[in-house]
């Protein structure tokens, strides 16, 4: 049987290798900004929006697609030869566009009749109006960036600087702000295909939960670290506040529970549902949350999921 990573490795390479393109296009944004003209500045937020909105959807379908995987390895068959897609013009492979990359997935043999499906939902989600919302948004922190650094010059009596030098001086912002906001959306994209897939009848009759994990080294946020080693139902509620990534930058995740292991455990009722439970530094799983779990929770002003 091939050994499926898990999904905080294909997570990395994902948040970690593309956020450059996110960068050139606010770049592209401010530069349209500058020059005044509305015709291209609106032009620069629709290619954001397209940008978004692709990195969104394939995201998610990688997310659904590690969740396959994952299932494929409780069934004990042979996977397929895991071959991360990273491409130039949203986050995923150089020289393949968007459409190859969604075509590549969805022909896959052991899940592409699965991920059809989530691909129609995907589209569903992040195109159209939900892209385009966020890039509104990032056009408007853009414009008040942009007259912040008009103002400073002002106030410091100097000249108010040319568009060259406007950019120049939000370069390193732009950098930082691209890798925070890009990798945080598409880690919630992720992760929010991982429990769609997880919702599946298929996926559903051998997977009843998640386990909320962390990395717990010193990088790991206080209130992130007492999240982990929650195990709930898929389905509750409490993933609408604890699902990560619960803050700018996290790194945290979950992985599937299944139900041999749920039922070992206590934590399948006589009605079939799924109780909490907590996985100890042990091993063992205790129905008592930890003291620390009352800590638990998303960054201020972060929403979660």
């Amino acid at each position: 049987m091939r050994r499926v990573e898990p999904p905080i490795k294909e997570q990395y390479s994902l948040l970690h290798h593309s956020a450059r393109f996110f960068t050139l296009a606010i770049d592209k944004l401010v530069k349209a900004k500058l020059s005044g003209d509305m015709f291209k500045e609106e032009k620069a937020v629709v290619e954001l929006s397209r940008l978004i909105g692709d990195s969104n959807v394939l995201a998610n379908l990688l997310g659904r697609r590690r969740l396959l995987l994952e299932f494929e390895k409780f069934k004990e068959r042979t996977q397929p030869k895991e071959d991360m897609i990273l491409f130039e013009d949203t986050p995923v492979v150089p020289s393949v566009d968007f459409v190859d990359a969604v075509k590549d997935l969805l022909s896959r043999p052991v899940y592409g009749e699965e991920l059809k499906l989530g691909f129609e939902a995907a589209r569903e989600m992040y195109l159209g109006r939900s892209s385009f919302a966020m890039a509104k948004t990032i056009d408007g922190i853009l414009t008040k960036k942009v007259r912040n650094v008009i103002a400073d010059s002002m106030f410091k009596g100097l000249p108010i600087p040319e568009a060259s030098e406007i950019i120049a001086e939000m370069g390193n912002w732009s950098t930082a702000y691209a890798q925070t906001v890009y990798r945080t959306n598409l880690t919630q994209s992720y992760t929010t295909g991982r429990f769609e897939q997880a919702k599946s009848p298929n996926v559903a009759r051998v997977i009843g939960a998640f386990q909320y994990t962390s990395l717990n080294d010193m990088e790991t946020r206080a209130n992130h670290r007492a999240a982990d080693g929650l195990i709930a139902s898929v389905h509750d509620p409490i993933w609408n506040t604890l699902k990560p990534p619960l803050g700018f930058q996290c790194r945290c995740q979950v992985v599937m529970v299944d139900k041999f292991t749920l039922d070992r455990a206590g934590l399948i009722a006589t009605n079939g549902d799924v109780t909490r439970g907590w996985m100890l530094s042990s091993g063992s799983i205790t129905k008592t949350p930890p003291g620390r779990f009352a800590f638990a929770g998303p960054d201020p002003k972060f929403k979660s999921g």
